[in-house]
């Protein structure tokens, strides 16, 4: 089968051209697989479902967030106005799943490949970092790490 991946990163400017682009992609597809998080990071689930249902593709979310987004889950315009329109929704969490089943929707945990009773919880003393992850945000991210003190 043939797969297209289309990634809709980057400065806002550059996001707007790329959802125009998948809206011509999309016509060649049966399904639109969306990957969405909390937030702003929902909206690439938003589009998707916009675009999908207009052109009546089959649509398949996977949400990334942990249940402690309960309230964007239960309160989001985006969320209200187009979780129905995916035919599954996969979640890393049965929490989040049931968030997302009162929507009347078909949702999946998948949990986490990992066990955690292989990584116990323990207090640390001092927290520091061996990586920061900040995608797009890293100039201003970089910005205040350089002002924090060694």
């Amino acid at each position: 089968y043939p797969v297209h991946v289309h990634s809709v990163g980057g400065a806002y400017f550059q996001r707007i051209k790329k959802y125009i682009q998948l809206m011509s992609l999309a016509k060649d597809y049966d399904l639109i697989h969306c990957h969405a998080s909390a937030r702003l990071g929902f909206l690439p689930a938003f589009i998707g479902a916009t675009i999908g249902s207009r052109q009546k593709k089959r649509l398949i979310l996977t949400y990334h967030s942990a249940p402690s987004t309960a309230p964007f889950i239960e309160n989001s315009f985006m969320v209200k106005h187009s979780i129905h329109n995916y035919s599954v929704v996969t979640t890393p969490s049965e929490e989040t799943a049931r968030l997302f089943r009162k929507y009347g929707v078909h949702v999946v945990a998948i949990p986490n490949i990992l066990d955690l009773e292989n990584w116990p919880y323990r207090e640390r003393s001092c927290f520091s970092p061996h990586m920061v992850w900040t995608r797009n945000i890293y100039w201003s991210t970089v910005h205040r790490l350089k002002s924090v003190k060694k």
